[in-house]
């Protein structure tokens, strides 16, 4: 038997098998720390296991059940990061920042469940009783199905799930529970460990349904081991921004579906509401013509494809270095942006203020949605619009071309759904295109940026 040392950091709890003065995940100092000292087997050359007859034979995979029942929870955008529904024994886990939703989408769960007359077993190791009751007040919900209980010992929660028998349980939060047969401290790697596999034992063996809520650190991951996602079926992420009320769920692992899905929440007064046609709440034109400094793109959300309205203004500036903000672009995007305008369509930028932001901050993260930038701060700059309602796809290198062909027919697919007369994108999507000649919308194909420059003379 050989000794071992586990190190972890106090902040972010990344585990080291040395002591290191900087954690390189949080980038804290002075803040690794022996937190265990256990014996392990010396197993260079493994166990000697020997070897047990199988009681049954193999099976060829297309003789393996396909067959999945599931329950949809009555969420849509839930239901769609799911797969269509939980899966028996399903054990999932949602992350988020702090004032994300995580706690009140759970409370939506138990209460569709609670709907359907099934039994919910809400287990909460941060909030006391009474602030769930608040909680369940302002979203009007109030059913006796739900059975609720605060408690941070995970044997005492262990306890609850295997008295109550619920249909579904939810364990708020993971990090804020842990066992006595432990030393590590609540929020360890060590506690996080043995609480998501416990949780997710005692799921399996009693056919539960199970919901988990993780926290995050510091770079907005989840906080603690790996381990944790390696555990459950489903790892899920609500992403938030103080710049807009969207809120968008998704998927980082399914083991019962798709992980290309992503769920769009708004925030309201009364908790969360899904968005289930985003494209109409995030277009602010209604009108069929554009207003100078306005232009549509598209954003990939998954396999979403949701329409964005852009608004770019361009001013001359009397400051000795004028100003250039981005809200919904990323900053560098933007600032390369303006300098391939000003290198090939020679629009003097550096002597204007621009200011370029788009509806409800969604974030242009699409690669593709460079042109529906660069095309509304060309309209604002020349004062133009185009006659025709179109919306731009494409992704500007630093040699001014445009290109880009990720999802281009869905893009087109969902311009056309939308009501949209005319569609620019990069000229080398021409052969990914299916039945061009049958489309009702108008593709405009271009090569490069004066190409797009030219439809605003």
């Amino acid at each position: 038997m050989a000794s071992k040392t586990i190190y972890q950091c106090t902040e972010c709890q990344k585990e080291y098998t040395n002591w290191v003065g900087f954690c390189k995940q949080c980038g804290n100092y002075s803040t690794v720390e022996e937190v265990q000292t256990y014996d392990v087997q010396d197993a260079r050359d493994g166990l000697k296991t020997t070897a047990k007859l199988p009681t049954t034979a193999a099976k060829g995979i297309s003789q393996v059940s396909r067959k999945v029942v599931r329950i949809e929870t009555g969420i849509q955008e839930l239901d769609r990061v799911l797969g269509g529904g939980f899966v028996k024994s399903e054990v999932a886990l949602i992350g988020g920042e702090p004032g994300a939703g995580k706690s009140t989408i759970s409370l939506m769960l138990a209460n569709s469940f609670a709907e359907k007359d099934m039994s919910v077993l809400y287990l909460s190791s941060e909030e006391s009783t009474e602030q769930i009751g608040l909680r369940a007040d302002r979203m009007g919900i109030d059913n006796d199905n739900i059975k609720v209980v605060h408690s941070s010992s995970l044997e005492e929660i262990l306890g609850y799930i295997q008295k109550e028998k619920p249909d579904l349980f939810i364990v708020d939060s993971l990090h804020t529970i842990a066992s006595s047969e432990l030393s590590g401290s609540l929020g360890s790697i060590q506690q996080s460990k043995e609480s998501s596999h416990s949780l997710n034992r005692i799921a399996k063996e009693m056919g539960i349904r199970a919901f988990l809520v993780s926290q995050v650190n510091k770079d907005g991951e989840f906080a603690g081991s790996e381990a944790i996602q390696h555990v459950v079926d489903v790892s899920l992420f609500l992403e938030s921004s103080r710049d807009s009320p969207l809120k968008f769920l998704r998927t980082y692992k399914n083991r019962f579906g798709s992980a290309d899905e992503v769920g769009i929440f708004q925030h309201t007064e009364n908790g969360l509401e899904e968005v289930n046609d985003p494209s109409g709440l995030l277009l602010d034109d209604d009108e069929g013509a554009l207003s100078e400094g306005a232009a549509f793109g598209i954003i990939s959300e998954g396999i979403r494809q949701v329409p964005v309205e852009v608004q770019a203004l361009t001013t001359m500036s009397s400051l000795p270095n004028p100003r250039k903000q981005f809200n919904g672009v990323q900053y560098n995007r933007g600032q390369i942006i303006c300098a391939i305008l000003n290198k090939f369509c020679n629009l003097d930028l550096d002597q204007s203020d621009v200011f370029v932001s788009t509806v409800f901050g969604v974030k242009f993260a699409d690669p593709l949605s460079d042109l529906a930038v660069a095309a509304a701060i060309i309209s604002s700059e020349n004062n133009s619009v185009l006659k025709k309602r179109t919306i731009f796809v494409g992704e500007l290198s630093l040699t001014g071309q445009v290109r880009g062909v990720q999802q281009i027919e869905s893009k087109i697919v969902e311009a056309e759904r939308m009501g949209f007369e005319q569609i620019v994108i990069p000229s080398s999507a021409k052969n990914k295109i299916k039945g061009l000649s049958k489309k009702k919308i108008q593709v405009t194909f271009i090569k490069n940026i004066r190409e797009l420059h030219n439809l605003f003379k």
